[in-house]
C-alpha cells in the first residue's frame, strides 16, 4: 500500500483523505439541513399559520355560539306566537363578526391545505353552507310560524363549532411516527375508552332496567342520553381525525376494525337501543337483559377491538420510529467510521510524508555537513517527493560534474599562470635589454646628428670656397697660385669630408645592425606576448586581466617593430646618400689634385679649372643639401629611437605587471584548488 502512495501526486495523496472528510461533513450537514432543520422550519411556519388559524376559529366559534343561544331562544319565542324584534337585531351582527372571523381562518387553512385538512376544510365549508341555509330559514319564520326548528338550528349551529374545532385540531396533528405513536395512545385510544367507558355504562343502566321490568326514570333518561352524546362525540372524532390518520400507516386492520364498529356498534347496538328507548317509558322493553347484554358487549367489543387495532397502529409507528433510529444512528455510525478512518488514513500519510520528508532532509544535512555530493536521495516512485529526490540528485550530479571540470580547469589554469609568468619574466628580461640596446643607439645617433651637422657647416664653407675661387680664377693668371693653393686646401678639406661621410657611412651601418637587433627583440616580444594571450585565453575570466596586459605588450612590440622599420629606411637612405658624398667627395679630390699639377701649366688650362671649379661648386651645393637632409633624418631618427626606448619602458612595466597578475593568479587558483577539493564527489 505504502509502496502504491509513492506512484500517486504527494497532493492527491493529502488531498484526497480530507477532501473526503469534507464530503462526509458536507453530507452530515445537507442531511441535517434537510431532513432536520428545514422539516422543522417548515413545521415551524405551518404551526405559526395554525395558530393565528386556530385563533380566529375561536373567536368564530365564540361568535357562532351565541348566535345560536340567541337564534334558540328567537325560535322558542316565535313557537308560542311572541316575536321578539330585539333579539332578532342583533344576529345579523353576530354572524358579521362570526363569519369574517371563518373567512380568514379558511384563508389561512387553504395555505396549510394538503390530504389530511382539506377534508376538514370541506366538512366546515359543508356545515357553513348548511348553517348559511338555516340562517335563511330563521329569518323566514314568524311568530307561530317556524321555518326551522329550534333543536335543528341549535344542530346545525353546532355542526358548523364541532367541525371547526376539528379543523383547529387537524394542523396539530403528528407528523412524526413517533408522534404519531403517542396521538394513537394518549388521544385516539382515549376515545375509544371514552365511548367504551360510557357505551358500557349506559348498557349497565339499561341491563339493570330491563331486569327489573320497571319504566326509565327521565333523569336516568337524560343522563344515558348525556352518555350517548359522548360517545357519538368520539365516534365521530375517531371517524373525521383518527381514521385518516389510521390509514395512513401500514395495514394493521384499522379498516376492517371500523367496519365491525359500524357493523356491531352503530348499526345492531344503536338499533338495540332504539328498541329499548322504545318500551323504557312503559317498562315493557321488547329484549330481555340476556339479548340486550349480548348485543351490547357485542357493540362494545367492537369498540375494544378498533382499540386493538389502534395499539397495532401505535406499535408499528413505534417500530418505524425505532427503524428510523436506528437508521439515523447507523447512518451517523457509519459517518463516524468514516470521518475517524479517513482522519487515521490521514494521519498515516502525513506521518509517512513527514518521515519521508525527515529522511531527506537528514541527507541533506549530511551533505552539507561532510561536503558529501555522492549522497543520494530516495528517488522511488513518482509523487513530489520522488519527484525531488531525482531533481536534488540530478543537481548534485550536475555539481560533481562542475566540481570535477573547475578542479582540472584550475590545475590547467595553475600551470598556465606558472608558464605565463616564467614567459612574463622573460619578457621583462628582454624588454630589458631592448631598453639598453635603444639608449646606446640614442648616442650612436647623438654623435650622428653632431657629425652630420659639421658635414653640412663644411660643406657650405667648401661651397663660398668653390664660388670664391671660380670668381678669382677670371681675375687672371697672377691668383693661379693663390687658386692652387685653394684648390690644395680644398682637396684636404674633401678629403676630410670624404673621410667623415665614410665615417657616417659605418655608423648607418652600424644603426642598421643595432634595428636589427631591436627587431629582434620587437618580434621576440610580440612572440611572448602572443604566448601570453594564448595562456590568458586558457586561463578564461581569471586571466582576462593578464590577457589585457598582454595584448598590450604585442601592439608595445609591433609599434616597436614598425618604428624600427621606419629608421631601418631612413639608415638605408642615409647610407644611399653617404655612398654618392663620398663617390663625389673622391671625383673632388681627383680634379682638385688634377687642378693643382696642372696649375703649374700655363695659363691655357684656366678655363678647364674654371669648369672644374664650377662643377665642384655645384656638387658642393648638392653635399650640402644632403648634409641638411641627412641631418633632418637623423634627428628625426632619434625622436622615434627616443619613442621606442618610452615603449621600451612601458613594457619593461606592462611585463612587470604581468607578473605579478600571473603570480596572483597562480595563488587564486591554488586557492580554488584548495576549495574545490573539500567537496567529495562520485566516480565520474
Amino acid at each position: 500500500m505504502l509502496t502504491l502512495l509513492r506512484f500517486l501526486p504527494l497532493r492527491l495523496t493529502l488531498t484526497a483523505p480530507v477532501m473526503l472528510i469534507a464530503v462526509l461533513l458536507i453530507l452530515v450537514i445537507l442531511w441535517q439541513l434537510a431532513f432536520v432543520n428545514q422539516p422543522a422550519a417548515r413545521l415551524a411556519a405551518r404551526y405559526g399559520t395554525a395558530n393565528r388559524m386556530a385563533d380566529q376559529l375561536l373567536v368564530a366559534a365564540a361568535e357562532q355560539a351565541r348566535e345560536r343561544g340567541l337564534g334558540a331562544a328567537l325560535l322558542s319565542r316565535l313557537a308560542e306566537g311572541d316575536g321578539d324584534p330585539a333579539l332578532a337585531g342583533r344576529l345579523p351582527n353576530l354572524r358579521a363578526q362570526g363569519d369574517a372571523a371563518l373567512t380568514q381562518a379558511l384563508a389561512l387553512g387553504e395555505e396549510l391545505a394538503d390530504d389530511s385538512l382539506r377534508a376538514s376544510l370541506d366538512q366546515v365549508h359543508a356545515a357553513w353552507i348548511a348553517l348559511r341555509e338555516a340562517r335563511r330559514r330563521i329569518d323566514d319564520s314568524a311568530p307561530g310560524q317556524l321555518a326551522i326548528p329550534a333543536s335543528e338550528w341549535v344542530a346545525t349551529a353546532t355542526a358548523l363549532i364541532d367541525s371547526a374545532a376539528r379543523l383547529r385540531d387537524t394542523p396539530f396533528l403528528p407528523n412524526s411516527a413517533l408522534q404519531s405513536a403517542a396521538f394513537k395512545n394518549t388521544q385516539l385510544k382515549q376515545a375509544v375508552w371514552l365511548a367504551s367507558e360510557y357505551a358500557g355504562r349506559e348498557r349497565a343502566q339499561l341491563a339493570m332496567a330491563i331486569a327489573s321490568a320497571r319504566p326509565l326514570p327521565e333523569a336516568t333518561r337524560q343522563e344515558l342520553l348525556g352518555f350517548r352524546s359522548i360517545v357519538e362525540r368520539q365516534l365521530a372524532y375517531l371517524r373525521d381525525v383518527g381514521l385518516p390518520l389510521l390509514r395512513q400507516g401500514a395495514d394493521s386492520g384499522i379498516d376492517g376494525a371500523w367496519a365491525r364498529v359500524q357493523a356491531e356498534f352503530v348499526e345492531r347496538f344503536g338499533a338495540a337501543r332504539e328498541r329499548v328507548y322504545a318500551g323504557a317509558a312503559s317498562g315493557a322493553y321488547e329484549l330481555d337483559d340476556q339479548q340486550w347484554l349480548t348485543v351490547s358487549t357485542a357493540g362494545i367489543d367492537s369498540l375494544l377491538a378498533l382499540g386493538q387495532a389502534i395499539s397495532r397502529s401505535a406499535a408499528a409507528d413505534t417500530d418505524a420510529a425505532a427503524a428510523e433510529t436506528r437508521y439515523n444512528l447507523w447512518f451517523s455510525l457509519v459517518l463516524l467510521a468514516g470521518v475517524v478512518i479517513l482522519t487515521l488514513v490521514l494521519h498515516l500519510l502525513v506521518r509517512m510524508v513527514g518521515l519521508r520528508l525527515h529522511q531527506a532532509v537528514s541527507l541533506i544535512q549530511q551533505a552539507e555537513r561532510s561536503n558529501d555530493l555522492s549522497v543520494q536521495l530516495d528517488e522511488r516512485g513518482r509523487d513530489e517527493l520522488a519527484l525531488l529526490g531525482r531533481a536534488y540528485n540530478a543537481m548534485l550530479a550536475r555539481f560533481s560534474d562542475l566540481i570535477r571540470a573547475v578542479r582540472d580547469a584550475t590545475q590547467d589554469v595553475s600551470h598556465g599562470a606558472h608558464q605565463v609568468a616564467a614567459a612574463a619574466t622573460q619578457a621583462e628580461r628582454g624588454v630589458s635589454q631592448q631598453r639598453e640596446s635603444l639608449t646606446q643607439l640614442a648616442t650612436a645617433m647623438t654623435q650622428i646628428v653632431a657629425v652630420v651637422q659639421e658635414v653640412a657647416i663644411n660643406t657650405a664653407e667648401t661651397a663660398q670656397a668653390a664660388r670664391d675661387g671660380h670668381s678669382e680664377a677670371d681675375s687672371g693668371r697672377a691668383v693661379v697660385i693663390q687658386t692652387a693653393e685653394g684648390i690644395q686646401l680644398l682637396a684636404a678639406e674633401i678629403g676630410a669630408a670624404a673621410e667623415v661621410i665614410r665615417t657616417l657611412q659605418h655608423d648607418s651601418d652600424d644603426i642598421g645592425r643595432v634595428l636589427d637587433v631591436i627587431n629582434e627583440i620587437a618580434e621576440q616580444t610580440n612572440l611572448l606576448a602572443l604566448n601570453a594571450a594564448i595562456e590568458a585565453a586558457r586561463a578564461g575570466e581569471q586571466g582576462r586581466g593578464f590577457a589585457v596586459v598582454a595584448g598590450e605588450v604585442r601592439d608595445l612590440a609591433q609599434r616597436a617593430s614598425a618604428s624600427t622599420g621606419e629608421i631601418r629606411t631612413m639608415v638605408l637612405h642615409l647610407q644611399e646618400q653617404a655612398r654618392q658624398a663620398v663617390g663625389g667627395m673622391a671625383v673632388s679630390h681627383r680634379e682638385a689634385g688634377q687642378s693643382v699639377e696642372r696649375t703649374r701649366e700655363a695659363n691655357a688650362a684656366l678655363e678647364r679649372i674654371a669648369a672644374a671649379v664650377s662643377t665642384i661648386s655645384h656638387m658642393t651645393r648638392q653635399i650640402a643639401t644632403a648634409a641638411e637632409e641627412q641631418a633632418s633624418v637623423t634627428t628625426d631618427m632619434q625622436r622615434n629611437i627616443d619613442t621606442i626606448a618610452e615603449v621600451a619602458e612601458q613594457s619593461t612595466r606592462a611585463a612587470r605587471q604581468t607578473v605579478g597578475a600571473a603570480s596572483e593568479i597562480r595563488d587564486q587558483m591554488e586557492h580554488l584548488t584548495r576549495l574545490v577539493g573539500q567537496f567529495k564527489v562520485g566516480s565520474a
